[in-house]
């Protein structure tokens, strides 16, 4: 690990021990074929919002956080779902509205 200045005092926060090992970047090349690999695959169940698709996917390799909003029934959970299935991983959609105003499906 690197040795800093530190500045009025300050201590080292982080031991080797601490600190997680991290993975080789990968290749762009390789990089840029499994994002398109993931495109597609998303692209198989949400046709025609490539650019939906490629914001979504831009985000989840960015390990950002993507906020889905629209009118209902346009495919946002469709596409969260297809997009985690591409790369295996699940969904847990959340809502803004209260627990007390979200519609409950019938019985």
């Amino acid at each position: 690990m690197a040795d800093f200045p530190r500045m009025n005092g300050e201590t080292d926060l982080t031991s080797d021990s601490d600190v997680t090992a991290r993975a080789e970047p990968m290749p762009s090349a390789e990089f840029l074929l499994d994002s398109r690999a993931v495109m597609a695959a998303v692209e198989t169940v949400i046709d025609g919002k490539r650019e939906a698709v490629e914001i979504a996917t831009t985000v989840l390799l960015a390990e950002g956080h993507l906020l889905l909003e629209d009118v209902p029934g346009v495919g946002k959970t469709m596409l969260a779902k297809a997009l985690a299935r591409a790369v295996d991983c699940s969904v847990q959609p959340s809502s803004s509205l209260p627990t007390c105003c979200r519609p409950t499906s019938p019985v």
